[in-house]
């Protein structure tokens, strides 16, 4: 994703209203390795379908807490 550089911030979740969000927040799905961001334009989702964000009705959704990393744009 792009050149920028990130910090973990989190990852050790067991719901979705505890995960933060912000516009230089991503999530990092440990399972397929994609990115997304916190507070996207559109419904998105990563390749494995581990983590989706329905922008439409403002769900984030995660199969599996243990593959989240929360990670915070540094540059």
């Amino acid at each position: 994703m792009e050149d920028r550089k990130y910090r973990i911030i989190g990852n050790n979740y067991k719901r979705a209203p505890e995960v933060p969000k912000d516009h230089d927040i991503f999530y990092r799905c440990e399972r397929c390795g994609d990115f997304i961001p916190s507070v996207p334009k559109t419904n998105i989702g990563c390749e494995c379908g581990n983590l989706r964000i329905d922008f439409d009705m403002w769900r984030f959704m995660v199969e599996d807490y243990s593959k989240l990393s929360v990670l915070r744009v540094i540059n």
